[in-house]
This record gives C-alpha cells, sequence and structure tokens, in this order.
C-alpha cells in the first residue's frame, strides 16, 4: 500500500536549513508486484472458462446433439449463450457486486470470485455427457458470476497499492492476465479437444480439457487465500470460430491461433498503452487515437478475409488486436479520471457494465446478420459502432480530477512541510 511520510531535514553547519529535498515521500511495498501478479494470473484462470467453449462450437454441437434443440437458429443461440452468459450476469450483478466491493474489500471480492470460479469448473467436469448440455450451462454460469466479483479491481488494486506514477501500469498488468486467460481460451481447447466424429473421443478430450482447467482454477483458489493480505471485441471473440470456418473450411486449429494473436498483440498493446499514460498523462488523446486506428483495423481485417488469404488475416488479426484489446487500460484510467472522486472499482464496474451490455447486443445482432444476411455485414456492423465510439470520445470533457487531486494533495503537502521546517529552524535558533 502507500503510505505518506514527511521527514525531519538536516540542518547545514549555518544554522539553516536544506530546502533541496523538500519532498514528500511515498512508502511502497515490494509485495504490491507480487499482489497484483498474482492476482492477474487468476483472471487468467476465469477468462480461460469464458471463450474455451465457443472457440471450439463446432464440436461443442456434435457431443451436446442429444440435448440441444432441433432448429438450427435455436442450437446455434445455446452454444453463444455459453459466452452470453458471462456478460448477462455482469450487467445484472454489476450493482451487487460494487456494493459488496465497498463493503467487504478487495481480499473477500477476490476470494468469492475465485471459489465460485472453482466450483463452477467443476461443476463443468460433471457435465460430459451427449445429455448434459445444461449442466455444462450451469457450470458456465458459476464461472460468470465469479467473474462480476473480480473485473473491476484491476484499477481499484492498482489505485490502493501503487504510487501516482505506476497506477496506470499496474492496472495493465492486471488486465494483462484477462488478456492471457483469452489467449489461452483460443488456443488450448481446438488443441485438446480436435474436431471429431467419434463421440467418445470428443467426451474423453473435454474432460481433459475440464479437469485441467478445474485443477487451474483450484489452485488459483488456494493461492490467492495464501497470498491476498470493455463491447465490440466480446462479439468478435465469441463468433471468431464461425467467421473463420465460413472462409477457411476445416481450420478450427487457425481460428484458436488466429484468437491468440489477437489476444497476444492486445497484451503488448495493454502494457504500453498503460506505460504511455504514466509518462504522457494524455488519457482522451490517446483514448480517440486507439479508437480510431481500431476501427481502421477493423475495416481493413473485414475485406482481408475475403481474400482468402490465411497470412494476412493472422497479420491484421495481430494489428486489430494490439489496439482493440488495448484500448481496456486506457478506458479505465480515462474513466476513473473524469468520475474522480468515486473509486477506481466503481467507475470499471460500470464501464465494464456498458462493455457487458453491447457485447450482448452486438453477439445477438451479428450472429442475426451472419444467418440471414451475411459475415462482411456482421463485421461491417462492427467496423460501424467502432466509427460511433471514435466519434463520442472527441466529446468527453478532459477534466483529469483525480490529477488534479493529486497535485493539490501534494502541493498542501509542501506548504505544511514548509512551516514545519520554517517552525524547527526558529526553535533552533532561538537555542543557539
Amino acid at each position: 500500500m502507500v503510505t505518506m511520510s514527511v521527514q525531519e531535514k538536516p540542518m547545514l553547519l549555518n544554522g539553516e536549513v536544506d530546502n533541496t529535498k523538500d519532498q514528500p515521500e511515498s512508502r511502497l511495498y515490494k509485495r504490491r508486484w507480487i499482489i497484483i501478479f498474482v492476482f492477474s494470473f487468476y483472471l487468467s484462470s476465469n477468462a480461460f472458462q469464458w471463450l474455451s467453449l465457443n472457440i471450439i462450437g463446432d464440436v461443442i454441437l456434435t457431443f451436446y446433439n442429444a440435448s440441444l434443440p432441433e432448429d438450427e437458429l435455436k442450437r446455434d443461440m445455446s452454444l453463444d449463450w455459453l459466452s452470453l452468459i458471462y456478460m448477462l450476469t455482469y450487467v445484472t450483478l454489476i450493482f451487487p457486486s460494487m456494493w459488496f466491493l465497498q463493503k467487504k474489500g478487495l481480499r473477500v471480492s477476490t476470494l468469492c470470485g475465485a471459489f465460485l470460479n472453482a466450483i463452477g469448473a467443476w461443476i463443468k467436469v460433471a457435465s460430459v455427457n451427449s445429455d448434459r448440455f445444461g449442466v455444462l450451462m450451469f457450470g458456465q454460469t458459476m464461472c460468470a458470476i465469479a467473474q462480476v466479483f473480480t473485473l473491476s479491481l484491476p484499477a481499484r488494486i492498482a489505485a490502493v497499492w501503487f504510487g501516482p506514477n505506476e497506477v496506470s501500469t499496474a492496472t495493465a498488468i492486471g488486465i494483462f492476465g484477462i488478456q492471457i486467460g483469452h489467449a489461452m481460451g483460443f488456443v488450448v481447447p481446438p488443441i485438446i479437444v480436435p474436431h471429431s466424429e467419434i463421440i467418445e473421443d470428443i467426451g474423453q478430450n473435454l474432460s481433459t480439457m475440464f479437469y485441467i482447467s478445474a485443477g487451474v482454477s483450484t489452485i488459483y483458489f488456494v493461492v490467492l487465500i495464501a497470498a491476498m493480505n470493455l463491447g465490440c471485441s466480446y462479439a468478435i471473440s465469441t463468433l471468431l470460430n464461425p467467421i473463420i470456418l465460413f472462409y477457411f473450411k476445416s481450420h478450427q486449429k487457425d481460428a484458436g491461433f488466429i484468437g491468440l494473436t489477437i489476444i497476444l498483440s492486445g497484451v503488448v498493446g495493454s502494457i504500453l498503452s498503460g506505460l504511455w499514460l504514466d509518462r504522457t498523462k494524455t488519457f482522451k488523446g490517446t483514448t480517440i487515437g486507439i479508437y480510431l486506428i481500431s476501427c481502421i483495423g477493423m475495416v481493413v481485417y473485414t475485406f482481408i478475409l475475403k481474400l482468402h488469404r490465411l497470412w494476412l488475416v493472422y497479420v491484421f488479426a495481430g494489428f486489430l488486436g494490439f489496439f482493440l484489446t488495448g484500448y481496456r487500460p486506457v478506458g479505465f484510467q480515462l474513466a476513473a479520471e473524469v468520475t474522480y472522486p468515486e473509486c477506481e472499482g466503481t467507475s470499471s464496474g460500470l464501464l465494464n457494465l456498458a462493455a457487458e451490455i453491447i457485447g450482448i447486443v452486438s453477439t445477438i445482432g451479428m450472429r442475426a446478420l451472419m444467418t440471414n444476411v451475411s459475415i462482411f455485414a456482421a463485421n461491417a456492423t462492427v467496423c460501424a459502432a467502432l466509427l460511433v465510439g471514435t466519434v463520442l470520445s472527441a466529446f468527453i470533457r478532459p477534466n483529469y480530477k483525480r490529477q488534479a487531486a493529486g497535485k493539490e494533495m501534494h502541493s498542501k503537502m509542501e506548504v505544511e512541510i514548509a512551516v514545519e521546517i520554517d517552525e524547527k529552524s526558529k526553535l533552533n535558533l532561538d537555542k543557539t
């Protein structure tokens, strides 16, 4: 945590006080880095649960065929809800979770989330039977509820444990875990659970993946017990499998690796944007820049798909991910600035709430467009949404209240230090 202290200043030989070091000092505990990294790794286990099923959507539909509707659209929507449930639970439970965070604090909120995540993972282990899609959905719902307790915490942990010049970087590290989880959710499932026409093989492979996921989630929960003292991208991630398979038949693994490319480039983008904000404090300008480039990247990505050049899809998916996924820490910090003195957890929660609502609408809308019109029309709609977001970002008033409050507090402390030094100087002069 951060604690402020005022130290006595050394006297010079002539009895005057050395004022060259009259600066308030922040005491930062070294274990703050351990805390943010442990928390980041926990978030990765929950983020993995979100996308690990939709990226092998064709396999899930084959295996759970007996417990799914016969209508094709209803079957596809049942699959989509394995992802949408994350967004719906967030929209439903965000305000109770923010109240819980305010009342119980970081430790209890994180432990509750880790516990529910582990429980949900073990429920999915019990769902490996072709007539148990409902059990699978229940386990996924438990994991979705778990994310509500923790998704808003990176900004809050950064504000409590880190200095003013480290907050954006620490937030980016916290979000780093989410993106790593998404990356693993894209690349691991197609490898462990490849497409097969043999139901028994699929069941065995699903069991392997679910046991690994449950074990990792449980380990993170135990580690947290010992260690603890954003919406268009959602729709793209959820529907990446059918989009890639439409243009590139039988490339399930490539769909996963393209998702991995998007997320890993986003990891780099998040870290660099955090470092950039710590140095420049240009929150609004960075927001508009990233939004605009994301829009351009999505336009290029949409047309690249029609060329049927897989290597180009990888390249521009990485470009898109760098900015689209890298926007998260920028959005969190801008929200914290303009909503101060509300706590960072509240602003992050509201930001995620809006993202989840847009994610639900975007996913359902894209699925309807993909089924009834074309995949190109669905991608074009995302481009339009990003363009609207770019324009709306320009109207955000750059009133950085948190920065102003920090400067004001710093100035007051300097005045208090100067008064204290002056009083001590007078006492020393009286003694002489």
